[in-house]
């Protein structure tokens, strides 16, 4: 049996680096792995991607944030974010897509380079999910770098390996900026410490992200949710905070309003009453679940079962309602 890998461990490749294009909606059965970004195994949970919008508009969905992607437009996703994507509009959405190990520049994670300029990136909620907008200068030059990389992969002429690696320490100096403050303090005189919180943190959170997916729909404690990580009340709390920024109820419950979304999108709950649909995500009362509802989105789940009725466009109306999705000039 094979010697399962550490947290981060860089992978087999020499050249961790994949592009390609993927239209959506995609096939049920891809026979090509490799267009299916977002559901590789292996070193891809560990990587970074970029995807690039090359026509159509993308839904992108996750439990936090969601955003309406147009043509020319692209999204930075950190390791370990695994959003929905889905069309807007019914219409074809072709991507351009770009992943990559970030062993690739840094090496291991405990060295220098990636506690100084690695773990700043992928501990930021600011960049977890970061979409790209072509009017903004930084990101322009972020989607302008991006494109760069896909055709020298694409295309690979000689030396193509020095000039990916180039271009992806231009993309990483270019994104640094836009990073929040670490919540780990990465100073060097406390780097082994800081490497070991970061690590300490980064599993904790994946164990109890996993739990709360798998259970949402139950009647669910904190003491449920620490316990599945085996720590205690205060320390899984502070865990979440460092990680994320928010507690574990509040992110159990942005995941219960989301899954409810979903349903409604996917209209597998049309006929049911609101009552129904609360308690299938883990609420005990609809008239809860109806303010925090209308809390996040703006509206009451009803309305947003009829405007879904008319239209198709989801996670538009909660991005503009929640204030925190990817406003675009129109």
């Amino acid at each position: 049996m094979k010697p399962k890998k550490s947290l981060y461990s860089p992978p087999e490749q020499e050249y961790p680096v994949e592009t390609g294009c993927l239209r959506l909606p995609k096939p049920p059965l891809p026979e090509d792995p490799a267009e299916s970004p977002t559901d590789g195994d292996g070193w891809r949970q560990d990587g970074l991607e970029i995807l690039l919008v090359q026509s159509g508009q993308l839904d992108v969905r996750t439990p936090q944030k969601a955003f309406l992607l147009r043509s020319g437009q692209g999204i930075f996703l950190s390791r370990g974010q695994f959003p929905e994507l889905c069309p807007a509009n019914g219409q074809e959405t072709l991507l351009h897509f770009l992943r990559f190990h970030p062993s690739f520049l840094f090496g291991h994670i405990g060295t220098s380079l990636s506690l100084k300029y690695l773990i700043p990136l992928i501990t930021s909620p600011q960049l977890a999910c970061l979409p790209l907008d072509p009017d903004q200068d930084t990101h322009a030059l972020l989607l302008s770098t991006v494109r760069q990389i896909w055709e020298t992969d694409q295309n690979r002429p000689a030396a193509y390996e020095l000039e990916v690696k180039e271009l992806l320490c231009r993309f990483f100096r270019l994104l640094l900026p836009l990073a929040e403050e670490s919540q780990v303090p990465v100073r060097e005189p406390g780097l082994e410490k800081a490497l070991h919180t970061f690590l300490y943190d980064d599993s904790r959170i994946r164990q109890a992200i996993r739990f709360i997916e798998e259970h949402y729909m139950d009647t669910l404690s904190l003491e449920d949710i620490s316990n599945s990580i085996h720590l205690s009340k205060s320390e899984c709390c502070r865990c979440f905070r460092r990680s994320l920024g928010i507690t574990p109820f509040e992110y159990l419950t942005k995941y219960r309003i989301f899954e409810s979304i979903r349903r409604i999108q996917a209209r597998s709950m049309e006929k049911e009453s609101i009552s129904d649909l609360a308690f299938s995500v883990g609420f005990n009362s609809a008239s809860y679940y109806s303010k925090l509802f209308r809390k996040y989105v703006h509206c009451t789940p009803l309305e947003y079962r009829r405007r879904n009725s008319i239209r198709r466009e989801p996670y538009a109306e909660l991005a503009q309602a929640r204030g925190d999705g990817f406003r675009t000039q129109e």
